[in-house]
């Protein structure tokens, strides 16, 4: 008898064990909405000397590549998104503002804050694409030395 309920207990366990793991598998499906393959994610200290955190990758759906960059300064930080395949379709920056130095507080309060893109103005267009421009050289030229050194 005794032999009976632990079977009975084993198997009880197993069935909980496999519903929980296809709910894992669902959740992981679901959550795969944008279909976004990472290609690099690297600090770079091209338009600041505090760092900036650049993520590279591409959209798997339509083969777009995107770079979404985080530029920390002393006081403030901006968020730059860049979308291009054959040509240069999307550029966006938000700016922040903060009340003091990051170096007087490490998480300080944001006073303002700015968002622009490429159709804001010929300034914020013309500011964009350079910055667009460098990090295209940088992350691109990177990956095109390996594929070339490794050959």
């Amino acid at each position: 008898m005794k032999y009976i309920v632990l079977i009975f207990l084993s198997i009880l366990s197993c069935k909980k064990e496999n519903k929980r793991i296809q709910s894992e598998f669902k959740n992981k499906i679901i959550s795969k909405k944008d279909f976004l393959r990472k290609i690099k994610d690297t600090t770079l200290f091209i338009n600041s000397s505090e760092g900036e955190e650049v993520t590279f990758s591409v959209n798997e759906n339509n083969n777009d590549s995107i770079i979404n960059s985080e530029v920390f300064g002393e006081t403030g930080k901006s968020e730059y998104h860049f979308v291009f395949n054959k040509t240069f379709k999307e550029g966006t920056c938000k700016i922040y503002r903060y009340e003091e130095p990051i170096y007087m507080n490490s998480n300080p309060k944001i006073i303002s804050k700015k968002s622009e893109n490429l159709n804001s103005s010929k300034e914020s267009y013309k500011r964009l694409n350079t910055i667009f421009k460098s990090y295209k050289n940088i992350l691109l030229e990177k990956k095109k030395a390996k594929s070339t050194s490794s050959k």
